[in-house]
């Protein structure tokens, strides 16, 4: 766990402290550190702490580990669950790894509704609206609060 929340520090830290210890040392006349340019990896903190979450669960007794390593990392980097609300606990998703999956015709069905009442959605509703919207988002001091 200190290794993920190192990885973490150093990714998102490093170029902060390096450049003002520079700041620093230069009001001093001290010489100035190499500041590496380091790109931050999309979703580091969402997969720091799902990690954690995990490792948590697990040495409290909460959950037993992953079957395989294929089933750790499908719990690690279910990203769509993000938007959707906190972090997921082991306990609620791998035990739905290990129930067989049965595809029926009543659920084919219902999923292909779905699907298909996005696009509709989508290609009549959104795409023509994005006219409009996209005048706000271009200039929304133009209009008032009660019309955004």
């Amino acid at each position: 766990m200190a290794g993920n929340l190192a990885l973490l520090g150093f990714f998102k830290y490093f170029v902060f402290t390096t450049e003002n210890l520079n700041r620093l040392l230069d009001l001093f006349g001290a010489g100035a550190l190499p500041v590496l340019e380091i790109t931050l990896p999309v979703g580091i903190s969402f997969y720091t702490f799902q990690t954690m979450s995990y490792t948590i669960d697990i040495y409290r007794g909460h959950a037993a580990p992953a079957r395989s390593f294929s089933d750790f990392s499908c719990f690690v980097s279910l990203f769509p669950q993000l938007v959707a609300g906190p972090i997921l606990r082991a306990t609620t998703f791998l035990p739905q790894l290990d129930q067989p999956v049965r595809i029926t015709w009543p659920n084919f069905v219902s999923g292909a509704q779905l699907f298909i009442g996005g696009v509709i959605q989508k290609s009549l509703f959104a795409d023509h609206l994005s006219v409009f919207v996209d005048q706000v988002y271009r200039s929304p001091e133009l209009y008032s609060p009660g019309t955004l």
